[in-house]
């Protein structure tokens, strides 16, 4: 709780840009962009969560299939298009 508290305050908005984009996205594949976000790579994830690198792999594969992404699009690359979308809508 402590974490995304301390993220909100770092990027407002961001999380309900995540959950705007993809209502369907899981707490865990929310974490997982909000890693990613703090420029975090799988290694820095799983020992962050205290999972395997495998884990943090199917859940960046979780969220790929959900959203329909091609295995060539990145965390960042989705974060990116995200709040893209965020300020396209906002203006």
């Amino acid at each position: 709780m402590d974490f995304q508290h301390n993220f909100e305050i770092a990027f407002p908005e961001l999380i309900d840009s995540f959950k705007s984009y993809a209502a369907e996205m899981t707490v865990s594949e929310i974490r997982h962009l909000m890693l990613a976000k703090l420029g975090f790579n799988n290694k820095e994830m799983a020992r962050t969560l205290g999972v395997s690198e495998s884990a943090i792999r199917v859940t960046w594969s979780r969220i790929r299939k959900k959203l329909n992404l091609s295995q060539e699009e990145t965390a960042i690359s989705l974060i990116n298009r995200i709040l893209e979308n965020k300020e396209v809508i906002s203006n």
